[in-house]
């Protein structure tokens, strides 16, 4: 998971570590929040 993060931040593109920090929670948030959202929809179209 962390390699496309890696090879960003390599780059230059996003130097900062808050920045990094940042951006790695919102995804392990996003990826926590999925299977719920996923489950939520299911739900929802029976």
């Amino acid at each position: 998971m962390g390699s496309a993060l890696d090879v960003l931040f390599a780059d230059g593109i996003a130097s900062s570590e808050k920045l990094r920090e940042t951006v790695a929670q919102a995804v392990s948030d996003a990826m926590a929040s999925l299977p719920r959202a996923i489950a939520a929809e299911l739900r929802k179209n029976e």
